[in-house]
């Protein structure tokens, strides 16, 4: 056998058989093939894909095989081989975190890749560096990279490659604050991954819609989309895909303050990576457990657990990730009083932004510093910091032109969501009239009819025939409207919907312009001399701040109410209501009060559900007492042949008749403002009753003061 025979046959094995060699003896293969090769391309070629093989495993010798193969390419004149290089390149770069590096190679790789009219490598190539842009935080120049690969994929047929993609871009429009562009995006990447008939590759794209859904604060269906990846990555025995897919619903869990069953899950994850070697996701599970050990007070061990994935991040070259784990350690430093640890672990953090080009972890940087400096006293550094952040953040997604757009949008969606409630109500009462109208009218057809034929038997077959068509003519009528009403009710749940899509954004742009008035405030108390009436001025500053943003919590915690019934549990109210006390406002706490607990049946319930129940009824009683007595509270229930009845009845001012139904509605306030309170306590109640199917009302205490009395039938 000659040489040139020899080097077909190991090619064709690489090719046709890659399963049957692995580790070393692919290799060893690989080598051997390198030996055989007589032209300098197939020595280029050789040595790249031996790049590709030592790339997870020893990604330095990966570097040295792929240089060595660019510059023998440049030697011959090789360009598909300089731009495979380039290529291979640029990828190990974006692995390593080194972005600048990255996006430089994949830049001449995709220019040479266009000179070759290579599509599927150029598409490839834009693909990485728009990742590559994404991780640094340049969302334009990602989305840019991200468009020229769509037209390319457009025109190639890989659904699995165009599915990917528009998974990037959709990450991407998420970061942006874009997700009905992002849920779009993710659902045109699940159509493409389904045609392709391959189950795993629907596990990354339920898991983007997780991220998506969790980033709106929709937990249940972020929890729905993880549950979704993790039954296709247990089908297809993916462990990857089950520790991903566990860590995103422990997150999900966290967000729910449920931080004992999203530990569980950590620690199930932690276990599983570390048995199998999964070195990039190790330390991230482990930063997770160190989190929520700060959240509990575990200082001592979640500083362990930092370093810990700290040190991991760092011998697998991850820059990227350990830049936040240093950010977490500096948080975690500031809480137990450490700042000059705190600033000396930011400036790490710092260093690695700056040096990898990485906007939003230079951002967060500056955050970590104003912290450092506002618990240090230097406001002014602080202020200094403070601006620094924004303007970054500003620069990152063009803040003026997003505004407008923001602006523009938001009114567009207000006022196409009015219209569209305004017109589904005014057809919901024509429809309902006309409904009203098609039955009276159907049972007057229908009392005629018996009494036409009580009367007259001497009528005919035809004539009974022609009466029956007028009859189901009616119904049709009937059932058409019923149809229309039923659209129109669809219609209304869409506009609700967008509307309080609406209102959370809303809420959450106003939430951060009273945190810069109250951030603002505080420091020029802080650091300023005031004479006068300005301190006063400056406490109604901060005493309206802190209103507004009550008031936003109390609404989004109210428009968010709903029953799910995965929470409901055995709980015993009595245990509930004390465990609960610790969550009063902290005004609330510091007035001296007596409570008196019943006895109280056990009910099957949400228990976050009836600890704001409890709690907005308790801090009420306890906030409108009277002047110069002790307010008193007795939580009491009491049995009666049809429903058990609970009773929340205080000492306090009480309320005269004529304003007992209209205490639950949203924001009335019967009370002078100085009594503090958004107006929604009572209807958070209001609405929590109703979700278990009870009724609520008030009535004057025998003795004064007031009674709430509320029934809870959907818990029993």
């Amino acid at each position: 056998m000659t040489t040139k025979h020899k080097l077909l046959l190991i090619a064709s094995l690489l090719s046709l058989s890659p399963g049957l060699l692995s580790g070393q003896r692919m290799a060893d293969s690989l080598w051997a093939v390198f030996n055989l090769a007589r032209t300098d391309t197939a020595k280029v070629n050789t040595l790249l894909q031996l790049g590709m093989h030592y790339s997870a495993a020893a990604p330095d010798s990966a570097f040295l095989l792929f240089d060595r193969g660019l510059s023998l390419a440049e030697q011959v004149a090789y360009p598909e081989g300089i731009g495979q290089a380039h290529l291979q390149t640029g990828i190990l770069l974006l692995k390593r975190s080194d972005y600048a590096a990255s996006i430089e190679h994949l830049r001449q790789a995709s220019s040479l890749f266009q000179q070759l009219g290579d599509d599927p490598n150029l598409a490839l190539a834009y693909n990485r560096a728009g990742l590559a842009y994404y991780r640094v935080a340049d969302y334009t120049n990602a989305l840019d990279q991200y468009e020229k690969s769509l037209e390319i994929e457009n025109r190639l047929t890989n659904p699995i490659q165009l599915a990917g993609l528009l998974q990037n871009m959709a990450l991407v429009y998420e970061r942006l604050g874009d997700y009905t562009k992002a849920l779009d995006l993710l659902e045109r990447s699940l159509e493409e991954k389904k045609k392709a008939g391959d189950e795993k590759q629907l596990i990354s794209t339920y898991s983007a819609f997780g991220t998506v859904y969790q980033k709106l604060k929709q937990f249940e269906e972020a929890k729905k989309n993880y549950l979704a990846a993790l039954n296709l990555a247990e089908k297809a025995n993916d462990t990857r895909g089950v520790i991903l897919t566990k860590y995103n619903i422990g997150t999900v869990l966290e967000k729910q303050d449920n931080t004992d069953e999203a530990l569980k899950l950590y620690l199930e994850c932690l276990k599983l990576s570390k048995e199998l070697d999964f070195k990039p996701y190790t330390p991230a599970i482990l930063e997770a457990i160190g989190n929520i050990s700060m959240r509990k007070g575990n200082y001592e061990l979640a500083e362990s657990q930092f370093k810990e994935a700290l040190e991991m991040k760092e011998a697998i070259g991850d820059q990227h990730g350990a830049g936040y784990t240093y950010l977490n350690l500096a948080d975690l430093f500031l809480r137990t009083k450490r700042p000059g640890q705190a600033a000396a672990f930011t400036g790490e953090a710092m260093k690695m932004g700056q040096a990898r080009e990485i906007l939003d972890l230079q951002k967060e940087g500056y955050f970590m510093l104003m912290k450092i400096d506002s618990v240090q006293g230097n406001f002014g550094s602080a202020l200094a910091n403070f601006r620094k952040g924004h303007e970054l953040a500003d620069s990152m997604v063009n803040l003026d032109v997003k505004k407008r757009l923001a602006d523009l949008a938001a009114q567009n969606e207000l006022q196409t969501a009015t219209l569209q409630l305004k017109e589904s109500e005014r057809n919901l009462v024509i429809l309902k009239s006309r409904a009203q109208r098609n039955w009276f009218l159907a049972v007057c057809a229908t009392l005629f009819l018996i009494s036409t034929l009580l009367l007259a038997l001497w009528l005919n077959y035809l004539q009974k025939q022609k009466i029956n068509q007028q009859l189901a003519l009616k119904n049709t009528e009937l059932l058409e409207s019923n149809g229309r009403l039923q659209h129109s009710n669809q219609q209304l749940g869409l506009a609700n919907n967008k509307l309080q899509q609406f209102t959370f954004a809303a809420s959450h742009d106003l939430r951060e312009s009273s945190r810069a008035v109250t951030s603002f405030a505080q420091l020029l108390r802080r650091n300023s001399v005031l004479e006068g009436d300005h301190n006063g001025y400056l406490d109604y500053i901060l005493q309206g701040s802190r209103r507004m943003n009550k008031t936003l919590d109390d609404l989004l915690s109210y428009t968010d109410l709903t029953l799910r019934e995965e929470l409901r549990e055995p709980t015993d109210l009595g245990d509930l209501i004390r465990q609960s006390m610790t969550l009063l406002p902290e005004d609330t706490r510091q007035l001296a009060y007596n409570l008196n607990i019943g006895e109280l049946p056990e009910v099957s319930a949400n228990p976050a559900l009836l600890k704001k129940l409890f709690i907005n009824l308790i801090d009420n009683g306890i906030r409108f007492g009277q002047a110069g007595v002790q307010p008193e509270i007795t939580v009491s229930a009491s049995q009666n042949d049809e429903e058990t009845v609970f009773c929340v009845q205080d000492n306090g001012i009480g309320m005269e008749e004529q304003y007992l139904e209209q205490i639950f509605e949203p924001f009335f306030r019967l009370h002078p403002r100085g009594v503090s309170g958004s107006g929604l306590g009572l209807a958070v109640c209001e609405r929590i009753v109703r979700l278990y199917g009870g009724r609520i009302w008030a009535a004057p205490g025998r003795s004064g003061g007031l009674g709430i009395h509320f029934t809870l039938p959907g818990a029993f």
